[in-house]
């Protein structure tokens, strides 16, 4: 039995944990994205009998009404979440936790049926959500005009990619935590961190160096910041006329993004799996499963907080203003890392 690659037991046991899962993914895309844009098309035959319709003027209304959906990126960040607490939530409960720990796979295994299952929901809602839209769009192929077939499948792979990259990060921390509903807090968390650093060292940098805004310095903090920031991986560009009009929205260098969408799953599926298999059962319950990330988890969050607070509160003109970002920086860091010290060694205990 140790030799089973895949045991079947534990895919019935994943999928019970997460199958709502599946449903309200594929539901909030449909309302989202199909229901949405049947309700444009509606209005525009509207127009079209009231003679106010002009094709040359709404020839990319259905690439711009799927590219430019800002709002659906909260949406499946709040989904990918949830669906990756569901998958946890049992397995860090002491009972359950020794009870898988007896079962005759390892956590290698265990590790994969857990993460495939959750990227087979992910999967399903897209592909159901892509087959639709491809309906929609042959039976409505008159009113389309402009927009090619091919926007449903870009949109549909990047954010197919974009799914699994931010699930498999989410992932990767409840494998490093302990607890559930911990993990389920500071996985979207930590995921904003890296750009929120970057854009609060720019700060603390401009400000105390009177840095001006076209530095490079400047710009290589204003760079780095966006390509850490999650909604610019899916974020389009646009395509304008001579005259400077916005035509449509296009996702430029989507080989770019495949890319770093693509290494970010990898990445974080492979360290996630690492750290998996050394979770010790008496760990569960605890705020982190090895002991080891203990100092990144109370220093990261003394500099965000030290950032947070002096970007908040202590920005102002002259060099007062400056001595009083640099003592909420300080302070900040100070405080923060008192309290996340605290969280840690309650946790402990």
């Amino acid at each position: 039995m140790k030799g089973l690659l895949l045991p079947r037991a534990l895919f019935y046991k994943e999928w019970k944990s997460a199958r709502w899962g599946l449903a309200g993914l594929t539901l909030m895309l449909l309302l989202s994205q199909l229901l949405r844009a049947q309700r444009e098309l509606n209005w525009r035959k509207e127009w079209a009998q009231g003679g106010h319709f002009v094709p040359a003027h709404h020839g990319y209304w259905f690439q711009d009404l799927l590219y430019n959906n800002s709002g659906l990126y909260l949406f499946v960040f709040v989904a990918i979440a949830a669906l990756v607490f569901l998958l946890f939530q049992q397995d860090r409960r002491g009972a359950t936790a020794s009870w898988l720990n007896s079962m005759p796979f390892t956590k290698g295994q265990a590790y994969d049926v857990k993460w495939l299952t959750g990227a087979g929901i992910i999967i399903g809602a897209f592909l159901i959500n892509g087959i639709l839209l491809t309906a929609f769009y042959f039976i409505n192929h008159d009113w389309m005009l402009e927009a090619p077939y091919r926007v449903v499948l870009i949109w549909t792979g990047l954010y197919l990619l974009f799914s699994l990259a931010l699930y498999s990060f989410f992932f990767l921390v409840h494998s490093a935590m302990g607890h559930s509903l911990a993990a389920a807090v500071v996985g979207p968390i930590s995921s904003l961190v890296p750009a929120f650093v970057m854009l609060g060292l720019r700060g603390v940098i401009y400000y105390n160096t009177d840095l001006a805004a076209g530095d490079a310095i400047y710009a290589w903090f204003s760079r780095v910041s966006d390509a850490l920031a999650w909604p610019y991986l899916i974020a389009p560009g646009y395509v304008s006329d001579a005259q400077g009009r916005v035509l449509y929205p296009v996702f430029d260098n989507l080989g770019g993004r495949f890319l770093v969408l693509g290494a970010i799953t990898v990445a974080s599926v492979l360290l996630g799996r690492l750290l998996y298999r050394h979770n010790a059962v008496e760990k569960s319950g605890e705020l982190l499963m090895v002991p080891a990330l203990e100092p990144v988890l109370i220093y990261g969050f003394a500099l965000c907080s030290g950032l947070l607070l002096s970007q908040l509160f202590g920005l102002g003109h002259g060099r007062d203003g400056v001595a009083m970002m640099n003592t909420l920086l300080g302070g900040g860091f100070i405080g923060g890392w008192l309290a996340a010290k605290k969280v840690v060694l309650y946790y402990r205990q």
